[in-house]
């Protein structure tokens, strides 16, 4: 069987021979056209300058990888060696993040998946943009392609031409190597933020500096900072970061919801869940704290680490308690996708006013005051509905 060695040596010819080409020198047939049809409608804000910047920079390495598959030396050479080639695309790490052409950032990246005698390979003209050391390094075996470039927490199936997955890489932790010197704790939330860098970078009005911001508060102070909220021990750093926190989340996605959601909270005794129901009663049920909310009840009670059995009825009042906030009702608010699945989220301020009383019930609905909910079960629900 030939190695890949042996194998390159005719892609390098078919390759070199491409950038040869005027089209490619001058970027023409390296910029993307509309609705990425190889035939489309060239823009010019949407044009390499040359050739240089076409394979070396952010942003052109879907319409660059195309322009080569379908180079017709290419398709000859893949006919003569009875070869196959695809486009695939992977998340790449952190570290190679960039700023395409129209500013938006980069965060995956589009190569070539050949087969050839046997070996999976892959060529990739565009990958000088991640560093010099990568210049004019167009062909990598797979493995290595792979593990140079593919983010831990990458969610795209590489499949080979017979539909099967051919990934060897750890999807789940990476390289290992990579993060030792994280503590216990950071390494365990590695994949996390990874991955809620990777949606925050994908919203443009967003600096690095916001997106690190926006991270550490979701990933490590989403919980102290609703507790301080609710305890009412805010501090002028606090103050500072609610501020801060307030004015980003208005570049987060916003969307409309129709099914129910839910949000589960947790509470030591019955007593200081009734005290929370009055600070909401109080403030006209404005949320006094940002908070998450799932299409899944279980979901919901699994975010807020919840294993406990909700809705137990052999309880006293010193038992935990626990608060299920339930919206059946067409709602606005931001998408929480970017962060979890399936999830909403509550900004400070957001109205939770059920219509009436009896909307707030624990085995027996609300009389006047949250004081008066009975004792009927370990769970108190508040209900928004239409």
């Amino acid at each position: 069987m030939n190695d890949l060695n042996n194998i390159s040596s005719f892609y390098i010819k078919v390759i070199k021979a491409f950038k040869n080409r005027s089209d490619v020198q001058n970027g023409d047939a390296l910029g993307y056209r509309d609705n990425q049809d190889p035939n489309g409608f060239l823009r010019l804000e949407n044009k390499p300058h040359s050739i240089g910047e076409g394979l070396n920079t952010t942003g052109f390495c879907v319409s660059a990888s195309q322009a080569l598959i379908y180079d017709n030396a290419f398709k000859i050479l893949l006919e003569n060696r009875k070869a196959k080639a695809k486009l695939i695309s992977i998340d790449i790490k952190e570290q190679f993040y960039g700023n395409c052409y129209n500013e938006s950032k980069n965060t995956w990246h589009t190569a070539i998946l050949v087969n050839d005698s046997g070996i999976n390979f892959v060529i990739d003209i565009t990958c000088g943009q991640f560093g010099n050391r990568y210049v004019n390094k167009n062909i990598w075996d797979f493995e290595t392609w792979e593990k140079t470039f593919r983010s831990p927490v990458c969610k795209h199936v590489i499949t080979d031409f017979d539909d099967v997955n051919i990934s060897t890489y750890d999807i789940k932790y990476g390289d290992k190597e990579k993060v030792g010197h994280l503590s216990r704790n950071e390494i365990y939330l590695y994949p996390e933020k990874l991955s809620l860098k990777s949606s925050l970078n994908k919203l443009v009005k967003l600096t690095d500096d916001d997106i690190e911001f926006l991270t550490e508060y979701f990933i490590n102070d989403y919980e102290i900072l609703n507790t301080k909220l609710l305890n009412g021990v805010i501090n002028k750093f606090d103050y500072r970061q609610i501020k801060r926190l307030t004015d980003l989340v208005t570049n987060l996605n916003v969307c409309e919801y129709k099914k129910s959601y839910y949000a589960v909270l947790k509470f030591d005794t019955k007593s200081t869940l009734l005290k929370y129901l009055t600070k909401l009663e109080n403030n006209d049920f404005m949320l006094n704290q940002y908070l998450f909310v799932f299409s899944d009840i279980e979901a919901a009670k699994k975010f807020n680490g919840i294993t406990e059995e909700i809705n137990k009825t052999d309880i006293s009042e010193y038992d935990t308690h626990y608060l299920v906030i339930e919206i059946n009702k067409e709602f606005e608010t931001i998408d929480g996708d970017f962060f979890i699945k399936n999830s909403a989220l509550l900004p400070l301020g957001y109205s939770i006013k059920p219509q009436s009383p009896n909307c707030i019930f624990n085995g027996i609905h609300l009389l006047n005051k949250t004081i008066l909910v009975g004792n009927k079960t370990n769970t108190i629900y508040l209900r928004l509905k239409e």
